[in-house]
């Protein structure tokens, strides 16, 4: 398949590129402020748990990101398995692929990290398979030969 010829391209099919490389631009501004939050929040609880651990013996008697007391019975200590913090029960949540315990900071640490990943690995396939406005201009250019070649 050879390169299109744009300037033989009607109104209308430059309009339809146009408007999927625009919806696709839309697409991924939309990826890049949901995770440009997402970092700030994880930045802020890595900021808030950092000021907590730096007091000697905090972490002992107090869950680093809610400031509860621990006891025995209803807020028990939880150690986080990626950071090692102890956490309580609502600031912490169980991960089945590690089958271990998460806090909120390590957790969205690991959301974070998989969703960046995922949008670099959905861009590159989009880029360079799915792209929609590179079908429109495949599907005009065989379009386009198969009209020529029946003149």
């Amino acid at each position: 398949m050879g390169k299109p010829d744009i300037p033989t391209l009607s109104t209308f099919e430059c309009r339809s590129v146009l408007d999927s490389i625009q919806n696709e631009f839309e697409q991924l501004q939309k990826e890049d402020c949901s995770l440009s939050k997402l970092q700030q929040d994880l930045t802020d609880l890595i900021a808030q748990r950092n000021i907590l651990t730096k007091r000697k013996g905090f972490n002992e008697k107090y869950c680093v990101l809610c400031c509860s007391a621990f006891n025995l019975l209803f807020k028990r200590k939880l150690s986080c398995q990626d950071c090692n913090f102890l956490v309580c029960r609502s600031c912490s949540s169980w991960d089945y692929s590690t089958n271990q315990w998460l806090c909120k900071v390590c957790e969205k640490q690991k959301l974070f990290n998989a969703a960046s990943r995922d949008w670099i690995c959905n861009r590159l396939r989009t880029s360079f398979r799915h792209f929609t406005a590179a079908k429109a201009l495949q599907n005009f250019c065989r379009n386009r030969r198969i009209s020529d070649s029946e003149k």
